[in-house]
């Protein structure tokens, strides 16, 4: 089972991650996560009181836009190289990689 703060890290890449292909003009988009748990609370109701309930919100208020997304479980180990990012983003501050 995944802290929170590893949970709480990984809804963040998520909106993030929407924002960036909203803006740059990507109306269809596979979203792959290797966290099952990202991706049972974002499809799934959650109680406002659910301590990710803020960004939770507005990861489903981006999905409701006009757009198709497609959110789909990767294992950890096909999902090597946005691991390895994710590791070495402190060394590229303020910049997408």
């Amino acid at each position: 089972m995944e802290n929170g703060t590893a949970i709480t890290t990984e809804l963040w890449e998520i909106l993030h991650g929407l924002q960036l292909s909203w803006r740059k003009g990507i109306r269809f988009l596979i979203l792959e996560s290797d966290s099952p748990l990202a991706l049972d609370l974002i499809k799934n109701r959650t109680d406002a009181a659910h301590p990710h309930a803020t960004i939770l919100g507005s990861i489903r208020h981006l999905l409701a836009r006009g757009w198709v997304v497609q959110l789909a479980h990767t294992y950890q180990e096909g999902n090597r190289v946005a691991n390895w990012l994710s590791k070495h983003s402190l060394v590229y501050p303020l910049r997408y990689v």
